[in-house]
Parts: C-alpha cells; sequence; structure tokens
C-alpha cells in the first residue's frame, strides 16, 4: 500500500489512477472507516440535510474518485446497456445513499470506476436474494454497505491475526520475565540459606525459627550446662 499521509484527496485519487491496478487499495485503516460508517449510522433521517448534504457528499466523491456521476455506476455487463442508478441528476438522490458512497470513496481514492463495477455486483446479488422485495434493479444503501464490508473484511482479519499475535507475545514475555524473577529469587535464597516466595515458604520459615537452637542456652541450674559424662564435685 503506497503512503498517502502527506497528500490531499486529489492526490491520492492521481498516485492511484496512475498505477497499473492490480487489486483495489485501501488508503485508509479499517478502523477509521468503520468509525465513519458508525458516525453516519448514528444519524436519523430528518438530520442527514444538515449533517451530510447532498452538495457535500458529492464534492467527497469528485475530489476522492474524479467520476462522472451523470454516468455512475456504469451499466453492467449482459444488460443492453440498463443501468443500475436511482432516476434523476445525482444531487436528489438519498441523502443516505449518497453519504454511504462518499464513505466509500474515502478509502479508496482514484478507483470510482472498479468501485461502480463492485456496486453493479451487489445489486444482482440482492436481486436473487427472496428477502429484498424493493428497488431491485436500483442501487441503494444496502448494497454500497456491502462493498464496504466485502473490502474491510480480509483487512479486519489480518488486524484481529495481527493484534492476537501480539497479545500472545506479551503473555510470552510476561511468563518469562516471571519465571527470571523466580529464578532470580530462589538463587539469592540458595545463597543466603533463607526460603522465600509464597505463603508455604513462609510457614517453613516459621517453622525453622520455632525449631531452630538459641546460639546460647540460660539455666537456673550449673548442673544443666554441664557436657554430658560430667558431674559437679
Amino acid at each position: 500500500m503506497s503512503t498517502f499521509s502527506d497528500l490531499t484527496r486529489t492526490e491520492k485519487r492521481d498516485m492511484i489512477r496512475g498505477e497499473p491496478f492490480d487489486g483495489p487499495q485501501v488508503t485508509i485503516a479499517p478502523r477509521s472507516v468503520r468509525d465513519l460508517l458508525d458516525t453516519l449510522d448514528s444519524i436519523p433521517n430528518n438530520k442527514l440535510g444538515t449533517t451530510h448534504p447532498a452538495a457535500s457528499s458529492l464534492g467527497l466523491i469528485e475530489e476522492n474518485w474524479g467520476v462522472d456521476m451523470t454516468s455512475f455506476p456504469p451499466p453492467p455487463p449482459m444488460y443492453g446497456g440498463r443501468t443500475f442508478r436511482p432516476a434523476g441528476d445525482a444531487a436528489t438522490w438519498d441523502l443516505r445513499l449518497l453519504a454511504t458512497l462518499a464513505v466509500l470513496s474515502e478509502f479508496t481514492h482514484g478507483q470510482g470506476d472498479y468501485m461502480g463495477s463492485q456496486i453493479n455486483s451487489a445489486v444482482e446479488l440482492r436481486n436473487i436474494n427472496k428477502r429484498f422485495k424493493k428497488d431491485l434493479d436500483l442501487v441503494t444503501t444496502v448494497d454500497v454497505v456491502r462493498v464496504i464490508r466485502d473490502l474491510l473484511h480480509p483487512l479486519e482479519m489480518n488486524e484481529e491475526d495481527v493484534l492476537a499475535t501480539r497479545k500472545r507475545k506479551n503473555e510470552y514475555n510476561g511468563r518469562r520475565k516471571s519465571e527470571r524473577d523466580n529464578t532470580k529469587a530462589t538463587e539469592l535464597a540458595i545463597d543466603t540459606d533463607m526460603p522465600v516466595g509464597g505463603e508455604a515458604m513462609e510457614r517453613v520459615e516459621k517453622k525453622l525459627r520455632k525449631t531452630r537452637l538459641p546460639d546460647k542456652v540460660e539455666s537456673d541450674s550449673e548442673e544443666e550446662m554441664l557436657a554430658p559424662g560430667e558431674r559437679m564435685e
């Protein structure tokens, strides 16, 4: 994937357009795309005219794709020139559809023509599904969301694999560190003849203190202080 951090939308668009196409490029992190979708989903339809007016969505699509919206998406093959695009000027389309197209364009700079073909495929797949009864031959928000999810899914799987690997590595490093600390503590205990670590070792230490003979034995009887075999005369 190319590095785009310092480029404008149109610069990203033109850069990718100038490269040989060998598959779609996702130009921002999948989590960022999900954030855009979640934000859009949280906005009720009656607020979209304020938050996502048609002109703003079309402006983003133009910057990111530069496609001709009077013929987007292009007629799919084997349909006799029939198109799936909604009727009328794109500025009159459903605002959520336009906003979702803008989200798709935000991470597929310079790939508008290819995305048009993917949207056509999504419409065809929806037509096969018997649960859908409305707008069978027209692009809907459902179709664009499907394209977004299909593009992100393999990348999100890779992200999950990376996170899982990182978690396993951190857990392994934690265990190794714990083992090294325990080894050092054990070596110190052996050197100093002091038990260390855990309740069991504490109980051993207490027992040893109770059974250990004192350095000096005090007694009221001088006879008791004599060595075995000696008697006072």
